[in-house]
This record gives structure tokens, C-alpha cells and sequence, in this order.
């Protein structure tokens, strides 16, 4: 059980000081053998989706208990009642017994302090402790560094190391200084090579010119190290060994790397498509291109090392070591989400073709792709599988080619995060045969360190076992699956299935244990903290072991089916999506007659009246060119591209929404385009300073026509919220709270029903001011589903999957009951107390929930978002909350009053500062 889960929830937005000094703090803690097992006890009871040092120190520290060790060593007694080791301690203690832990950690510090066998330093608060607030949990760090410094002092022997260690140090730099020489080597040929590149007119492309400019970034900052290195016997200055204290270097050659990392994949392409004359050259730069950009995961392992094999005592650059350690780790998982994410949108697109139209691939639904490898199922005929381990499903297809023709002597393992593993890399047909939630997996068995096998299903009565062809590919396998179950066992009996007929094996592997730099990647793989699990059933061959038949047109990667997952019975009709808002307000569709901005429409006007037609909106597409290969951000139902217009008066930055091709079926689709166009129509007539406002179109980037709207660089209020809640004031948050409930009632005067407001979708623009934005278009594909008689359920479901949490929880006890969902004003007041309670919180609703699939069983028992505690919400605001959030629609206010009430309480808060 995680601290946040009880009460305590830790800094969102920790500063890159509070990271630093948490790191610091957590090296020196694990070099203490009375306190390192509370931390190996924290990380085995807490799981986090990331590994964070920062994370964990908090999680740790939060516990109260381990605070004790560190008094006790320097000789102040526990309580008998509070005292207990890490073994036989209760992790799922309640948050009045860690405040009781803390105020006595807090009195016995102060007596330390009056007893002159600790320095003063500032006052502790038990709301240090408590409040998630980086100003409280530093004073925490300092009073832990104090009692750290008086340990030392008094025991100068405190940090024990591993026997040899300063010889292990000295090797593990001169290694280094070796690897950065090998590596400054590799660097210079290949800008050397793209130099000559360049020089072949034909070879002329952007990413060769990106690279040699990228090249020219590196080559100093290298050498520099190189230098620096070489020299550090005389000084051993981290920091600036890398260039940490000159930021603008430092900063450039950072952003070098992740252009780079950024635009792998198209230069790999570039480079394989070479000529004879300039083949040799783009070899060379083939060769060492993902090595390059592997430099600082290597750095971050080897520093890693040597800090492990360092003491605070006896190296006065050990917090310089700290912090390159820690820089070098967030550079390399920086690189890791970059070449993640651009990988995925690469195996999307060459997925799509392969597993041919009746199989619908959802992004959200599948997460990144983590790897993808072809893999040996049956050593006797040679049958294989083209396997893709996606965050929260693994895929087996198997292809139409010979079992002789599979040959990884080519593949470099690990694969690395930006690289296209051996299946990606091919153009064959796919049959899908096993489509794994990783959610479901419960064992990993490896066999004689050379096979693993994997069960699953909620008995683990399905199983399927893989035989690695070479030991690397062993070895990332079985590193990347380990965090998804939960038990992994092992054994060295070789099974009878892999000998053939004659006794002779058909399989031997090298036994070999991973080491850290062949795994990519890992930390920022999901964790499951599943329970325990009985042994394995018969395996089946059929595609029935996962309840899924695989002719179905709508397979199991059709979008989120979440409500499917909880109801036995949907109604058979399709989904009826009549837009009624309260008050007789009109539909959706229709638009009054020349609205002025603020003021609400007298009448309602159809569109075939002709105010629709009279709105134009300007074609774009000669104006607009994409930054970028890849979309920057993915939707439900669309992707965002970045681009620049070229106007008269100079360059915008702006963003063009892309829809995607959701509807193959000829007819529907040019329904959609006509309805499209109405939308489009209504948008542009949308004018109000809480609106995104719609720039015109551009056509190409889509199979429809696509959207253009400014750029808004501080992004989504929820990304927003993660960056900067803890410099927002409470009159930050309920200022944008009147703005969203403004722009929410100027739609709704027009009348327009958003249909799904998130966080995500609102913006913050450059003046720090909410923007709504989306509304209308997610509903719209729904709607020509239904119009048309297309399988809706799986539309309406994707398009709840990402929004679930904020979404109108009433339309899942429709469901339940068998009515017909409608959505209206009264779904969008009710995503507004949603958002409110975001805004006021800085976490989204039902944040305590790990998954959708949690957050529906609690719609479907009726179950609202908790209260947080009144530092964040007060009784006035959490009223409104609770106003939105009515059981019956009809019950909720109206967007005006939820205006005049939110603006209320700003203007109170004002008042109330003033005084």
C-alpha cells in the first residue's frame, strides 16, 4: 500500500533541488546497514509505475517507523510502544499512527538539539509530514541530513562498503575514462562519414542535416569529458567533469541527443535506402548511431557503480556524484520515452496493413509498444510467433513464413526503446492467435535459465512457453515481463518437450545473468502488485483461452470495452445519442441566429436556415507545414500535429487536430464528412475568450478534413496542474474554475453540449487563462454510428476509456438498467464538478483507483470521487461539487447558475484576502 493511498500524498511537482537532495540523502541511507532494509521492505510493500529514487525515499520516510533507526544509532531511545524493526513491521499502518511516529520523531529531535548532541536547524511540523508540500518535506530532508552529518562525526564508520571497494572504484573510472575515449572515436567517424554524406547531392534529406548539426553539439561536449576524466586524479569534480555547472552547453547537448533519439527512425530509413556510391558511409553511421544515443544509459549505470562503491566520508565530490548519477538517470529515461513513444506511432501505422481491416488496433486501449521480437513456440516443427508486448496487452500473430527462413543473427540485443525489433521490421501478413492482457499475466517460469514460460487468466489455467533463440534475447524478455506478474519462479530441469524423438536437444542456452545496461527502459514499465497464484492448467491451442473468438469483426483490440466488462447484459439496440439539454434548449446541431459574444441566443435557428452556410472558414493547406515526422499528442479519436502558418503579417505556431479513419463503410463515411463540415460550421461561429477558437482547416493530414487552432504551449489544465500546482494559489484555482464554468455556459446558451470535459480538454493558454476546447467532435463520430447502424458500443466505450474518471456516472447506471443513455448539459455539469475538484485537488478524480476498469465498478455501485481534506476543498466548494454531482440529471444546476456560484466564490476569496 502506497503512502498516497492513506492520506499522504507526496510533493506533485518536486523541484529539481528537492530531487537532487532526496537522492543524496536516499545514497547515503543505503550505505547504512541498520536502515537499508526499511528501504528494501518499502519498495517490495509500496509499487510505484516508476522506479524513482525521490519516490522512494518519501515512501520510506512516510512510513514513520524508520525514522527511529536513525535516533537510535545516534543514541536517543525509542518508545517501547513505537519500537519495532523492518521485519516486523505492519506496512498497512493507519495515518494516526504515523502522526504519532512522526511527533515523536519531531520531540526527540528537539531534544537532541537542547542536548547539543545535534545542530539546530529549522522547526519540524507533523503537517511537514502530511501536507505534500516540497517547502515541508525539504525541512524533512535537512533534519535528516543533520542527524546523518552527527552520525558520522560520532561514527565515523556508519557508511559500510563492499570489501575492495576503493579498488573497485579506481577500476570502475579507469573504465570509464576507456569507454568515453571508444566512445568520442565512434562520434567523430560517423559526423566524419555524414560529413562525406552530405557532400552527395542525391544523399541531400533534413534528418542528415539535423544529424551533422547534432554532431557538431556533441563532439566538444565529449571531448570535454574526455579531458576532464583523464585529469581526475588531480581533481575529482563531477559536475564539472560533465559540464553540469555550464548550463548552456550542458542544455545543448542534451537537446542534441533527444533530436537525435527524436528522428531515429527516419534517418535509419534515409540511411537503408543509400546508394552503392555513399553505402559505405551510411554503414558506418548505421553501426553506431544507437549506441550513440545510448551513451548516457551507460553513464548512468557506470556512475551508479562507482557512487555505490564510494563513501561520504572519504570523497569530498560525493555529492557532485550524486547528482551527475541522478542527471545522467533522468537524461536516459527522457531518451527512453522518447524513442518509446515515436516507436509506437511507427508500429500503429505498419501494424494496421498487416493485420488487415477487420482487426481495430486502439492505441489507448494497447499502450506504448515495449518490445517486439519473433520467438521460438515449438523447437520440434520451428513454429514461431511474431510477438508485440505492449503496456497493457501481448500480442502472438503468427506470419506466412517458412520456419527456416527466421534468422536473428542480424538483431543486437537488448533492442533498444527507439529501435524496430525483428517483427516490426518485416511486411508479412499477421494472424492474430493470443492477444494477453498484461493485467492477467501471474507467473513467469524460467526454465534452466534459457526458457521462460509464461501463465496467465485469474487461475493461471492458460500458459505458453517460449524458447529464445540466443541468451540477450532471454534475458530482455524475461527482464521486460518481470514487473507485470507476480511470482516469478525458476528451475534448471530441462522438460522432456525439448528433446526430439531421438534424445538428441534441440535447445541449449548459455546461462548468463543480465547486466544493467542491457536493460532499457524498465523503469517506467507498470509494476503489478498481484497476489499470489495456484499452478498452471493444460494449455490450449485455441483462441478461445482468453474468452475471445478471433473471427469476430470487433476483436479483442477493438477499443476500451470497459462497461462490457462489468454488465452482462448491453442493450441490443445501438447506442441512442439524442443530445437533449435541459430547459428545452435545442440539440447539438442546432445554432442560434448571429450570437454576440457573452450574450445567450432568444431563439434557436436550424441549420438548414442558412446561418451554418454563412460561416466560412478558411482552407489553410498552403499555408500550413507540419513540424516533425510524428504527431506530438493522440487522442481518443484524433491526433495533434505541431505546424507553423506562414500569415501576412509573420509565422503562428498552431495545432491541426487530425480525425481519425474510424468508419470504413463508404456511405457512413461521407455522412461523416457532410456532418463534419456542420461542426466545423458551428465552431467557427463560437466566439468567446474561454473558447479555443477554430483558425480555419487543411486537408492531406487525414482522411478528413482537419483542424487548425493556436498553439497553446502551456497545454492541457491537467498537464498544467502537474507542473505548477504547487505555486497555485487557491485563487489561481478558483479563478480558472469561473473561466471553465464561463466558457462552459457561453456553449451552452448556443446551444453546444461539450460531451467530454476533462482536464485534458481544457487548454491554458499563454496568459495562463482556461480555454475549452474538443467539444462537439468525439460525440459526433458516436453519433454517425448510430445514424448510420455501425457498432456504436465500442465507439462510445473508447470514447469513455480515456475521459471515465470525469464522466457523467449516470450513463453507467443507465446501463445497468437497461435504459438509454442521453447525453445532455446535465453530463457536461457533471464533468464540471469533476474538473473542479481536479483543479482544487491537483489530482485527478479517483486517483486512489490504479485503473479505468476500478474507476467503472465504483460508477456502477454509484460510488463518487472521495473528499480530499478541507486544506484543499473547502465545505463551499465541495458543496458546488456535490450540486453537480446529483444522481438525477434533472437535479443539477444549470451552467448559469454554476457560473454565478463559482464566481462567487472567487469574489469571497478576494474579499477575504483583502482583509
Amino acid at each position: 500500500m502506497s503512502a498516497h493511498h492513506i492520506g499522504i500524498q507526496h510533493p506533485r511537482v518536486p523541484s529539481e533541488l528537492l530531487c537532487q537532495e532526496s537522492f543524496k540523502t536516499l545514497s547515503r541511507l543505503h550505505l547504512i546497514s541498520e536502515f537499508k532494509p526499511w528501504l528494501e521492505y518499502t519498495r517490495e510493500y509500496v509499487r510505484r509505475r516508476v522506479n524513482s529514487p525521490f519516490l522512494l525515499l518519501w515512501d520510506c520516510i512516510c512510513f514513520g517507523a524508520p525514522l527511529n533507526t536513525l535516533l537510535q544509532l545516534l543514541g536517543s531511545p525509542t518508545p517501547r510502544y513505537l519500537s519495532v524493526s523492518a521485519d516486523e513491521f505492519d506496512f498497512n499502518v493507519s495515518i494516526a499512527q504515523r502522526e504519532q511516529l512522526f511527533s515523536n520523531f519531531i520531540q526527540r529531535v528537539q531534544t537532541l538539539e537542547s542536548q547539543g548532541r545535534l545542530s539546530y536547524g529549522e522547526v519540524l511540523r507533523v503537517d511537514d509530514f502530511t501536507s505534500g508540500i516540497n517547502a515541508g518535506y525539504l525541512r524533512i530532508l535537512k533534519t535528516i541530513n543533520r542527524i546523518l552529518f552527527a552520525l558520522q562525526t560520532e561514527h565515523p564508520g556508519i557508511f559500510s562498503l563492499p570489501h575492495g571497494s576503493a579498488a573497485r572504484r579506481s577500476s570502475l573510472i579507469e573504465q570509464l575514462v576507456i569507454a568515453e575515449r571508444s566512445h568520442n572515436s565512434k562520434l567523430i567517424q560517423t559526423a566524419d562519414s555524414a560529413a562525406k554524406l552530405y557532400e552527395d547531392p542525391e544523399a541531400a534529406h533534413p534528418s542528415l542535416e539535423g544529424f551533422i548539426v547534432n554532431c557538431s553539439r556533441l563532439v566538444p561536449y565529449h571531448e570535454h569529458v574526455l579531458k576532464a576524466l583523464s585529469q581526475v586524479d588531480v581533481i575529482e569534480n563531477w559536475q564539472h567533469i560533465f559540464a553540469f555547472h555550464n548550463k548552456v552547453f550542458f542544455t545543448r547537448m542534451n537537446s542534441a541527443y533527444r533530436s537525435i533519439c527524436a528522428n531515429y527512425l527516419t534517418f535509419e530509413n534515409f540511411l537503408n535506402r543509400q546508394n552503392s556510391r555513399a553505402r559505405e558511409d551510411a554503414k558506418i553511421i548505421l553501426r553506431n548511431l544507437s549506441e550513440i544515443i545510448s551513451r548516457f544509459s551507460d553513464y548512468s549505470s557506470h556512475l551508479q557503480a562507482i557512487l555505490d562503491v564510494s563513501s561520504p566520508t572519504e570523497h569530498e565530490s560525493y555529492d557532485g556524484l550524486c547528482i551527475m548519477s541522478l542527471e545522467s538517470a533522468t537524461i536516459s529515461d527522457s531518451l527512453v520515452e522518447v524513442g518509446r513513444e515515436l516507436r509506437t506511432m511507427w508500429c500503429f501505422n505498419n501494424l494496421r496493413p498487416r493485420l488487415g481491416s477487420q482487426t481495430l488496433l486502439d492505441e489507448d486501449a494497447l499502450g506504448n509498444i515495449l518490445h517486439d521480437d519473433c520467438m521460438l513456440v515449438d523447437p520440434a516443427s520451428g513454429q514461431h510467433y511474431s510477438v508485440f508486448l505492449f503496456e497493457k496487452m501481448l500480442i502472438c500473430c503468427t506470419d506466412h513464413r517458412r520456419s527456416d527462413s527466421i534468422d536473428l543473427g542480424h538483431v543486437r540485443y537488448p533492442v533498444k526503446p527507439w529501435e524496430i525489433g525483428p517483427a516490426l521490421a518485416e511486411q508479412y501478413p499477421l494472424v492474430i492467435m493470443l492477444s494477453i492482457p498484461t493485467d492477467s499475466l501471474k507467473l513467469l517460469h524460467c526454465i534452466d535459465t534459457a526458457i521462460f514460460e509464461i501463465s496467465w487468466g485469474s487461475k493461471s489455467e492458460c500458459s505458453i512457453i517460449f524458447y529464445p533463440i540466443i541468451h540477450r534475447q532471454y534475458t530482455q524478455w524475461t527482464t521486460l515481463l518481470e514487473p507485470f506478474v507476480s511470482r516469478v519462479s525458476h528451475s534448471t530441469s530441462v522438460p522432456r518437450y525439448l528433446e526430439d524423438s531421438d534424445g538428441v536437444s534441440v535447445y541449449s542456452g548459455v546461462s548468463l545473468l543480465p547486466t544493467e545496461d542491457e536493460i532499457f527502459g524498465i523503469k517506467s514499465v507498470i509494476a503489478r502488485p498481484w497476489s499470489l497464484i495456484g499452478r498452471k492448467g493444460n494449455r490450449s491451442e485455441s483462441s478461445s483461452m482468453i474468452g475471445v473468438e478471433t473471427s469476430d469483426k470487433a476483436s479483442i483490440l477493438s477499443p476500451n470495452l470497459l462497461p462490457t466488462l462489468f454488465v452482462n447484459d448491453l442493450p441490443r439496440s445501438p447506442l441512442h445519442l439524442s443530445f437533449v439539454p435541459e430547459d428545452g434548449i435545442p440539440s447539438l446541431h442546432h445554432l442560434t441566429e448571429s450570437p454576440t459574444e457573452y450574450e445567450p441566443a432568444e431563439g434557436g435557428h436550424l441549420l438548414n436556415n442558412g446561418y451554418a452556410d454563412s460561416i466560412s472558414f478558411p482552407d489553410l493547406t498552403q499555408h500550413i507545414v507540419k513540424e516533425g515526422y510524428y504527431p506530438i499528442a493522440h487522442g481518443g479519436f484524433s491526433d495533434v500535429w505541431k505546424a507553423t502558418w506562414t500569415k501576412k503579417d509573420g509565422t503562428m505556431q498552431v495545432a491541426v487536430k487530425v480525425i481519425r479513419n474510424t468508419i470504413n463503410e463508404g456511405a457512413a463515411k461521407e455522412k461523416l464528412v457532410q456532418r463534419l463540415h456542420q461542426e466545423l460550421s458551428i465552431w467557427k461561429g463560437l466566439l468567446h475568450p474561454h473558447i479555443l477558437e477554430l483558425c480555419g482547416t487543411v486537408t492531406g493530414y487525414g482522411p478528413y478534413v482537419s483542424m487548425v487552432c493556436p498553439w497553446l504551449k502551456n497545454g492541457s489544465l491537467t498537464k498544467y496542474l502537474e507542473r505548477c500546482g504547487d505555486i497555485l494559489t487557491v485563487g489561481d484555482r478558483l479563478r480558472l474554475i469561473s473561466e471553465i464554468a464561463s466558457g462552459l455556459n457561453y456553449l451552452h446558451s448556443r446551444p453546444v453540449v461539450h460531451g467530454d470535459l476533462t482536464g485534458s480538454n481544457v487548454l491554458i493558454d499563454d496568459d495562463l487563462h482556461a480555454r475549452l476546447c474538443d467539444f462537439g467532435l468525439s460525440t459526433l463520430i458516436m453519433e454517425e454510428c448510430q445514424d448510420d447502424n455501425v457498432s456504436v458500443q465500442s465507439v462510445y466505450t473508447s470514447h469513455l476509456g480515456g475521459s471515465v474518471r470525469w464522466a457523467d456516472a449516470y450513463l453507467f447506471r443507465a446501463f445497468d438498467e437497461n435504459a438509454v443513455p442521453v447525453i445532455g448539459t446535465s453530463s457536461d455539469i457533471y464533468s464540471f464538478g469533476s474538473v473542479m475538484l481536479e483543479v482544487l485537488s491537483g489530482r485527478m478524480p479517483y486517483h486512489y483507483l490504479r485503473t479505468d476498469a476500478q474507476v467503472v465498478i465504483q460508477l456502477h455501485q454509484g460510488i463518487k470521487p472521495r473528499r480530499p481534506s478541507a486544506s484543499f476543498v473547502d465545505d463551499a466548494q465541495w458543496d458546488l461539487i456535490q450540486m453537480c454531482w446529483k444522481e438525477l440529471p434533472e437535479e443539477r444546476p444549470t451552467s448559469s447558475q454554476v457560473l454565478k456560484i463559482s464566481k462567487d466564490l472567487f469574489e469571497r476569496w478576494i474579499q477575504s484576502e483583502a482583509r
